[in-house]
Formats: C-alpha cells, sequence, structure tokens
C-alpha cells in the first residue's frame, strides 16, 4: 500500500497522517484492512482501497483528549507530518502512557456498570443486550490494564494470554457467550451485525470477511466474540440517539445472540459487576 498516494488521491496530502492498528503492531489476519489516521480535525472513518489494499481511513483531531482515542494513536507510523505536529502528539502520549491506560480502564469499567444498571432497568431482549455491552467493557478494560488495545478481532486472544486481572477474564468468557458458536450461527450473527453497522450509520463491509476467515480457520469463539463485539458500538448509537426502539429487536436478538433466560441474565450482570467493583477497587501499579 502506497500511504502517501492514497493520502493524494483522497486530497489529504497537506493533513499530519500515520499508519496504525494490526499491520503495524503485528499479527494482522489476511482479512483486516490497513488502518490510517489522518489528522484533519474531522470524526468518523471512511473505507478507500490502495494498490488492492483495504483501508480504513479514520479522521482525527489533533486537540484529542480522551484517552482511549490517544491511546489509538499510539506509536502511528508517520505517513506525512510537515508541521512536526503530530511527532509532538506521539512524544506527548507517550509520557503519559502509563496514566492514558489507567484512565481509559477506569472509564471502561464505569461503562461496564452502567450498562449492567440499564441490563436490570430494561425487560427481554434489551436486558440481555446490555448485558452482553457490559462483558464487553469488562473485557476492553482488562485489555487497558495490560496496557494494550487490541483490535475486536484480536481481542479475545490477546486475553487468552494476559497476566493482569487473569481471573476476571473468566467472568468475561462466561458471560459473552462464546461456547454457543457454531458456523450456522455466526452466520446469523454476523448479517444482524452489519445490519446494526448501516442503520447506526457506521462501516459494516468489512464484518463479513472477517467472518470469513475466522470460520475458514476453524476459529469460532474468536468470530463470535468479534461480531458481537462490533455491534456493542452499533447499538449504543442507536440507542443513544433514539432510546428503547421495538422495531430493532428482532436484528438485536440475533446480533447479540441473546439469552432469553431473564435469571441467568441476571446472573451474569452481578458477575460483571462483582469483576468491574474489584478492578475498581484495586490500587494502579
Amino acid at each position: 500500500m502506497d500511504a502517501k498516494k492514497l493520502l493524494a488521491e483522497l486530497g489529504m496530502s497537506g493533513h499530519p497522517a500515520g499508519l496504525g492498528g494490526c499491520h503495524v503492531s503485528g499479527g494482522h489476519f489476511e482479512a483486516c484492512a490497513h488502518d490510517m489516521v489522518v489528522f484533519d480535525g474531522g470524526s468518523g472513518s471512511r473505507l478507500a482501497e490502495s494498490d488492492g489494499d483495504t483501508v480504513m481511513v479514520w479522521h482525527a483531531s489533533l486537540s484529542e483528549t480522551r484517552s482511549g482515542s490517544l491511546l489509538g494513536y499510539d506509536r502511528l507510523r508517520i505517513v506525512c507530518d510537515e508541521s512536526w505536529e503530530l511527532h509532538m502528539l506521539l512524544s506527548r502520549i507517550e509520557q503519559r502512557r502509563k496514566l492514558l491506560y489507567a484512565d481509559h480502564a477506569r472509564h471502561c469499567l464505569v461503562e461496564s456498570l452502567l450498562c449492567c444498571q440499564k441490563s436490570r432497568q430494561y425487560p427481554g431482549v434489551l436486558a440481555s443486550c446490555w448485558q452482553k455491552c457490559a462483558s464487553y467493557y469488562l473485557a476492553d478494560a482488562i485489555c487497558a490494564l495490560n496496557s494494550c488495545i487490541p483490535g475486536s478481532s484480536h481481542m479475545l486472544d490477546a486475553l487468552r494470554s494476559m497476566q493482569k486481572a487473569g481471573r476476571h477474564i473468566e467472568t468475561v468468557t462466561k458471560t459473552v457467550g462464546t461456547e454457543r458458536a457454531t458456523p450456522t450461527l455466526l452466520e446469523r450473527i454476523s448479517k444482524s451485525a452489519v445490519g446494526l453497522a448501516d442503520m447506526a450509520g457506521y462501516i459494516s463491509q468489512t464484518i463479513e470477511p472477517k467472518r470469513d476467515y475466522f470460520v475458514k480457520n476453524s476459529m469460532p469463539s474468536d468470530c463470535y466474540f468479534y461480531l458481537c463485539h462490533s455491534s456493542r458500538e452499533s447499538f449504543v448509537n442507536l440507542m443513544s440517539s433514539s432510546g428503547r426502539k421495538p422495531e430493532l429487536e428482532y436484528i438485536l436478538k440475533t446480533a447479540f445472540d441473546v439469552e432469553s433466560d431473564s435469571n441467568l441474565v441476571m446472573q451474569h450482570v452481578k458477575l460483571v459487576e462483582k469483576s468491574c467493583n474489584e478492578l475498581l477497587g484495586e490500587p494502579r501499579n
């Protein structure tokens, strides 16, 4: 991929930009898109092609303050930075890396607890959806406590080898439901994940190629984890913008492979709450 050529084709040559994601950090799959961050003061993302490669172009701001976003820029491979502003931002991130991970972990734990509260407030399908979201925020927090923010397609594999908060990883795997994954179910979940992403205005074209890769390589649990994790942002966005949408419940039921046993959902909520509260109470080294 010729990053500078792509920037020129997109009319973004004058902005600081860098390459990130798993193609830079290592461990990418053949189905993984390249990630390029362009600091043009914008937000959101778009899909592009460069020399036959799929590229996810993320719009960003040099004045970003959110810890999770800043950590996403950490160790970017700079493509263009005539003003040296991106160099300075990356230097500040490096200096504050430990604090940023701690702050992001706390943020994710708080979000997880909020999702647990919503799971108690909503009936039926939505209760299970919020519980799954809580489990995924807990997973994000555990990754941050281990000083990494892997992409959702690599997260379950990363969790398997983590040392910090190890016993809480079991809470995640127990309450997400990866053991239920079958090729037929994964196909249904992926179609619903695509539909949710489209409804939320997110890019959906990368979802099914990744599902195909996981299934082809006999990685059903990783696929299940990725698909449901990718639906979380779509779900949270849709619910925050319009509140409860009864017409969404059919697609949500499949996208999150919801648990129909309300008692089991509440058991999972309690497990996630317990892990979150314990992690919030632990000192940060």
